[in-house]
C-alpha cells in the first residue's frame, strides 16, 4: 500500500487529539489552582528532532492558548540528529520529552527512569519516498535500482534489511534533506509522512511514499515520556488522559462513531453523514464547527447507534474533604471538577 502526502492529515489529527494529555500532567493542586507561589507551572518538553508538522499540536496548544488555561507555562524545546531525550528527562533536564518505542524499550531495558505518558501516533509515520514516475509498485522495489538514502543504524532500517532482500540499489547516508531527492529522479530516501513529502511536493516534484508500518514494523512512535519519579508524584493529573474527550467532542465521535475502522466503533456503526460532520468539526473553527458538532450529536441521538445494555458498578471514594465528583459514561474521572475544601 502507497500513501501520498495528502493523507498525512491523519497523523495531524492524533497530535490534536493528544495535546490535552500533556495538559492534564500539570503541577496543579487538588482544587485545580496554578502551582504554589502564583505563577503558571513551568514545564519543559523536550522535542527529539526539529520543529516539523509531527510536533504541531504541541506548538498550537501553546498558540491557542490551552497550556495557559490549564495552569501551565510550556517551554518546547526543538530538538535535532544525536539529542539524548532520554538522558535529559531521566537526569530531570525536561520534565517530559518524545521519544520511538524501541528507545524506551531500550532504555527501561537499561534501568533508565522513564516511563510513558501516551503516544501521539498509533501508526508509524516512517516511510521510503520515491519518485512516483519510476512507477514502483512495493516497498522492496525501491532497494532493486537507484540510489537509497537511510540511516543504517534505525531499527525499522535493520527490518528492512532482515524481511527483504537488499538488490541493485545503492545505499547513502541520510543527511536529512531533500535536496538530492529533487534533483536525481532515481533517488530515494527514509522520510516521515508528515515532512519531507509535503516538502518535496511543494517544490514541485513527484513524491510517492511507501509506509514501513505496511511492511510490518509499526510500534507507537512519538511518545511523550516522563520520570518514573515524576509520575508517581503527579499519578492524578496524568492518569486524566481522557480529559481530551470531554474538551472536543469531534474527537470523541471520531474514535467512536467514525465509519473508519474507528478503535471505539463497537458496534460497526457507519454512515457518510455522520463520518462528514465529524471531519468537517475536525477542521474548521467557527459557526461551521459548532454546526458540525450539532448535527453529528442530533443525528447520534436521531440513529441510537449506541445502546448500552449493562455496565459494572463504579465504586468512588474520596476524601471528606475532596467534593466535585462526577459521573461520565466512559468512566473516566474529571479532575477539572474536583476541588479541596
Amino acid at each position: 500500500m502507497n500513501h501520498q502526502p495528502g493523507s498525512s492529515t491523519r497523523w495531524l489529527s492524533s497530535l490534536l487529539l493528544a495535546l490535552p494529555l500533556l495538559a492534564a500532567c500539570q503541577k496543579k493542586t487538588e482544587s485545580g489552582a496554578a502551582a504554589p507561589g502564583g505563577g503558571a507551572a513551568p514545564i519543559t518538553l523536550a522535542l527529539n528532532w526539529l520543529p516539523e508538522p509531527e510536533f504541531g499540536g504541541f506548538y498550537a496548544a501553546r498558540e491557542d492558548g490551552a497550556y495557559k488555561r490549564a495552569g501551565l507555562d510550556v517551554k518546547v524545546q526543538g530538538g535535532g540528529a544525536g539529542v539524548p531525550v532520554v538522558q535529559m528527562v531521566a537526569t530531570g533536564r525536561a520534565d517530559f520529552g518524545t521519544v520511538t518505542a524501541d528507545e524506551l524499550v531500550l532504555a527501561r531495558a537499561r534501568g533508565g527512569d522513564v516511563v510513558a505518558v501516551f503516544a501521539t501516533f498509533q501508526t508509524a509515520p516512517h516511510g521510503i519516498m520515491v519518485h512516483a514516475s519510476r512507477g514502483l509498485k512495493k516497498i522492496e522495489d525501491a532497494f532493486d535500482s537507484g540510489t537509497l538514502a537511510l540511516e543504517t543504524g534505525l531499527p525499522y532500517i535493520a527490518f528492512l534489511r532482515q524481511k527483504f532482500h537488499w538488490g541493485a540499489a545503492k545505499i547513502v547516508a541520510y543527511d536529512g534533506g531533500i535536496a538530492h531527492f529533487l534533483t536525481d529522479p532515481m533517488f530515494g530516501q527514509q522520510c516521515y509522512i508528515t515532512s519531507e513529502p509535503i516538502l518535496a511536493k511543494q517544490k514541485g516534484s513527484d513524491p510517492q511514499v511507501f509506509l514501513i508500518a505496511d511492511a510490518g514494523f509499526n510500534p507507537y512512535t512519538t511518545i511523550v515520556i516522563t520520570r518514573g519519579e515524576l509520575l508517581k508524584k503527579n499519578m492524578p493529573m496524568i492518569t486524566n488522559a481522557f480529559g481530551g474527550w470531554l474538551n472536543y467532542p469531534e474527537y470523541f465521535f471520531f474514535w467512536c462513531y467514525h465509519g473508519q475502522n474507528a478503535v471505539f466503533n463497537t458496534m460497526g456503526y457507519k454512515n457518510p453523514a455522520m463520518d462528514a460532520l465529524i471531519d468537517k468539526a475536525r477542521f474548521t473553527t467557527g459557526p461551521e464547527y459548532e454546526a458540525a458538532v450539532k448535527g453529528f450529536i442530533d443525528m447520534a441521538f436521531d440513529e441510537v447507534p449506541r445502546v448500552p445494555i449493562f455496565q459494572p458498578l463504579l465504586n468512588v471514594a474520596m476524601q471528606k474533604n475532596v467534593t466535585g465528583y462526577r459521573y461520565w459514561f466512559h468512566r473516566q474521572l474529571d479532575y477539572r471538577q474536583l476541588a479541596k475544601g
